[in-house]
């Protein structure tokens, strides 16, 4: 592996035309090489021009008939194994064999967006408003043209008969995960959920099919078949009020089956939207006997709701309601009205639910309700929920224990009669529920019946706040000053997490639990979280990406789990603060000082590694936000963690959308700052010099992924076009994409482009104007 030096020049290079691929495998560039490079293969481009989705199905599937995987060759594609699957998916190959990730959960959940959003629309009939899979008129009869050769195969042979098959496959795979796993369920339920208000009004009926269906499949243990393919489905009522969601009339508004309809012997009434009121009602046509008794278990399920399944989702509702009606509170009781409420829910707790942003496995215990905390807003009132919890752990890594024989005989954790001896054992009661080799049971569980009260009278509760204060001077000493850290600025950013932790597991009555964890994300409602939860996947992808290649360019990407079309949940970024809120601490004017009063002297070795994770976490964003087009990147949005990374946080403007009404005045490729170049000591220092070269690495890299992440783009798209990301067309979000991949550039070629954008973006003016414009308007430090 090569060997960077963090601040000596001397092994660092500035010579463009020698930079290597950061692996063994790769022979550096010749300087003065003439040979002309090789392009590599774009499949959503054709002579300049941007493919239509039919003809870039039919190139892709030509492509995977012949694809050579060459790790080696730096100008070939990478097509790895979930490029071949989503390519299969998306180009209805119906030879996708999805067994090869029913084992991995982390590809799974990785790709479970991109496969739901193409059994929802990407074989869809826009004209018909039906799915081809969902209608009878795919068990017509069709010409099928068969190839000779499976190279010849062309997309007029891939007839409506191979679209229902691969329909029907995926369907099918997807209620099997979820027959297995409530945990996937959850998230189909959860994505579905947003796509009946999120998607066109035409695929409605098949988005509701499929919810219900999931629904059926967890509480029935068994594959509905086309019960609810035999509905008419009424919206009574309006939806929930939303800023994002689009408007629905009181008027009564039908979602049809495309089956002929017969006469209608049941009706149910359903809750759809968590508004606590029954705001759908579907009419089922003449049934089976078979479908009869299917329909009863489900009722049954629905009403008693007395398992995990339906557990998790109050749980969830419960939280993400709250959120909703806090924001007709008023601003100064709205922390004091949340802190009682969560409180009060303490007490109703299913055993088994789950944070569904923590990927490791554990089980709710209590919500602190005394470090919970309201990010007010001018249009929402996101907060912070902070929670204890207990890791599960997986059967065969449990120690023998005696067997209690109250265990499992209340489900509700009642916090004032728990003691922490009795506390500790409430282990081992949900099995694991993300490792895939632990098998998920749907465990009984009582209903959850807490309905929070948050509009009641608050004007008796205290509303005192606690202030802090800093004494913090700046010191001016030389570079090669080792003084230790300043305490008292310390002090004033904050309780450190791993302290708050140790501080609660001492007050908490499960504090003796061995397996006591604490975790906390936020919960938002009136927003929607889709973009949010698409960015936070491309930027997975990017950070699989570099990891593979081994390249150090650091990104942090966080969950984001859009329960529904205007709320869900964000995984918090702990001991990280913003820019913003550096700057407001006393005597702290630019990153230096920070960087010098949190690590120590600019000599000390806590300084120095803090500069080298500044660098790679910068290296790592800059490459995501030129290629992703991230605009609104004031210091607001971007934060530093306790080992001085940089980490990005809000995406609500990327691929074609930038703030002010899309005047796109963020020119710069990326945000880079003189006094972020400052942190690294200067445009001359070895540690610039070593950002540059990871920029122009990390971007070599990423471009040979190219297709995967026009892949993921374009499979996402449809659906989701009133996505603010996706408001200038499927055309332009792909030109615009392909174009910084730079397509058209060899490898030497590419590598210049980076680093003429480094000097580009270093101090661009655009940049200074933006954060003196949000200084000047919303009072964010510049």
């Amino acid at each position: 592996m090569v060997r960077f030096a963090c601040f000596g020049g001397s092994t660092v290079h500035d010579d463009i035309d020698n930079i290597s691929h950061h692996s063994a495998e790769s022979a550096p560039l010749q300087r003065g090489e003439t040979k002309v490079m090789r392009r590599p293969h774009s499949l959503f481009s054709h002579k300049h021009r941007v493919l239509t989705r039919d003809a870039a199905k039919l190139q892709i599937k030509k492509f995977i008939l012949n694809v050579k995987r060459d790790n080696v060759d730096r100008d070939r594609p990478i097509n790895d194994d979930e490029f071949i699957i989503l390519g299969k998916i998306y180009s209805e190959d119906a030879s996708v064999d999805l067994s090869s990730i029913a084992t991995n959960s982390a590809t799974l959940s990785h790709l479970l967006p991109f496969m739901l959003n193409t059994l929802l629309y990407g074989y869809h009939d826009r004209t018909t408003g039906s799915g081809v899979g969902s209608s009878r008129s795919a068990k017509r009869s069709f010409h099928l043209k068969v190839a000779r050769d499976a190279k010849d195969i062309t997309l007029d042979a891939t007839s409506h008969l191979v679209k229902a098959q691969c329909e029907r496959r995926l369907e099918t795979f997807l209620y099997d995960k979820a027959m297995h796993s409530v945990t996937f369920a959850l998230e189909c339920m959860w994505y579905l959920t947003g796509s009946l208000y999120l998607g066109p009004k035409e695929t409605y009926h098949r988005t509701m099919t499929l919810l219900l269906g999931m629904e059926s499949v967890v509480t029935n243990s068994t594959p509905p078949g086309d019960l609810f393919k035999k509905a008419e489905v009424t919206e009574t009522t309006t939806q929930p009020s939303s800023s994002t969601a689009p408007p629905r009339t009181e008027e009564v508004q039908k979602a049809k089956t495309p089956f002929s309809k017969s006469s209608a012997t049941h009706a149910v009434d359903l809750d759809i939207t968590g508004s606590g009121e029954n705001d759908h009602r579907m009419h089922f046509s003449a049934l089976q006997l078979a479908d009869q008794v299917k329909l009863k278990q489900w009722l049954d399920a629905r009403h008693e709701r007395s398992n995990l399944f339906h557990a998790q989702l109050d749980f969830v509702k419960c939280l993400t309601h709250i959120s909703h009606r806090l924001f007709d509170v008023d601003r100064e009781l709205r922390r004091d009205v949340l802190r009682r409420e969560l409180e009060k829910l303490n007490d109703f707790i299913p055993t088994n639910v789950f944070i569904p942003t923590e990927r490791r496995a554990h089980r709710v215990l209590r919500i602190v309700p005394e470090d919970a905390h309201v990010f007010n807003t001018k249009e929402r009132t996101p907060f912070l929920l902070v929670v204890e919890v207990e890791d599960i752990v997986p059967p065969h890594q449990e120690k023998e224990t005696a067997p209690d024989e109250h265990r499992g005989s209340s489900p509700l954790r009642r916090i004032g009669s728990l003691s922490s001896a009795s506390a500790a054992k409430h282990a081992s009661q949900m099995p694991e529920p993300f490792e895939p080799e632990v098998p998920r049971q749907n465990q009984p569980a009582d209903k959850f019946e807490f309905s929070p009260d948050v509009t009641a009278d608050a004007r008796s509760l205290d509303t005192e706040f606690m202030k802090r204060e800093s004494s913090f001077r700046v010191d001016t000493r030389f570079e090669d000053d080792t003084r230790p850290p300043d305490e008292e600025l310390l002090k004033a950013l904050g309780e450190r997490w791993a302290v708050k932790s140790e501080r609660l597991r001492k007050a908490s009555p499960f504090g003796s639990n061995p397996n006591w964890r604490l975790v906390s994300c936020i919960v938002k409602a009136r927003d929607q979280l889709r973009q949010e939860m698409f960015a936070q996947r491309l930027i997975q992808e990017f950070s699989r990406i570099f990891e593979k290649a081994h390249i150090p360019c650091w990104l942090r990407p966080y969950e984001i789990i859009s329960t529904s079309s205007d709320s869900g949940l964000i995984e918090t970024v702990t001991d990280a603060k913003s820019i913003d809120s550096i700057k407001h601490s006393a005597n702290v004017v630019t990153l230096q000082d920070y960087f010098v009063g949190v690590f120590g002297g600019r000599g000390s070795h806590g300084y120095k590694r803090a500069v080298r994770n500044f660098v790679h976490s910068m290296a790592g964003y800059s490459v995501v936000q030129y290629l992703l087009n991230l605009k609104d990147r004031h210091n607001g949005n971007v934060m530093i963690d306790a080992e001085g990374h940089v980490v990005h946080i809000d995406f609500g403007f990327l691929l074609s959308n930038s703030p002010g009404g899309n005047m796109e005045f963020e020119k710069a490729p990326f945000k880079l700052t003189e006094e972020m170049v400052q942190v690294m000591g200067g445009t001359g220092s070895g540690a610039f010099k070593l950002y540059r070269k990871l920029c122009v690495q990390g971007y070599l890299e990423a471009c040979r992924y190219a297709n995967k992440i026009l892949l993921m783009v374009d499979t996402m798209y449809p659906g989701n076009e009133s996505m603010p990301c996706f408001l200038q067309g499927r055309d332009y979000v792909l030109a615009t994409l392909r174009n910084r991949f730079g397509y058209d550039l060899s490898r030497r070629e590419k590598a210049h482009h980076m680093s003429k954008l480094v000097d580009y973006a270093r101090g661009n003016w655009t940049t200074r104007a933006y954060d003196h414009f949000q200084k000047v308007t919303n009072g964010i430090s510049k």
